[in-house]
């Protein structure tokens, strides 16, 4: 989930609005398990586990999502979301209609 948020805003809204965004709504274990996944398809950037209380560690690791996601030298796959229901509503301008049906 947080993934393909990540991925299909990254375009559109600053890194700062994204991670404020995720970080508020997605928990830290999503977090991670968004970490790990990327760390698959990007072996060769280093995506460290980070310490800290649980909203530096959201933090840290979306920011540095975000930027893996936004790098062109590096090949990530397209991720899609399963639940519908788990990705967060922006603002009227980004809101995902499909999660209104």
């Amino acid at each position: 989930m947080t993934l393909c948020f990540v991925q299909q805003k990254a375009n559109c809204l600053t890194v700062d609005d994204i991670v404020k965004l995720c970080s508020n709504f997605y928990t830290t274990v999503e977090v991670e398990k968004a970490r790990s996944k990327l760390l698959e398809f990007v072996q060769q950037k280093r995506l460290p586990k980070h310490k800290g209380t649980d909203t530096e560690i959201r933090t840290k690791s979306l920011t540095m999502i975000v930027k893996v996601c936004l790098d062109p030298s590096l090949n990530v796959p397209t991720f899609c979301a399963m639940n519908l229901s788990r990705i967060p509503a922006v603002d009227i301008e980004h809101v995902d209609a499909i999660v209104l049906f």
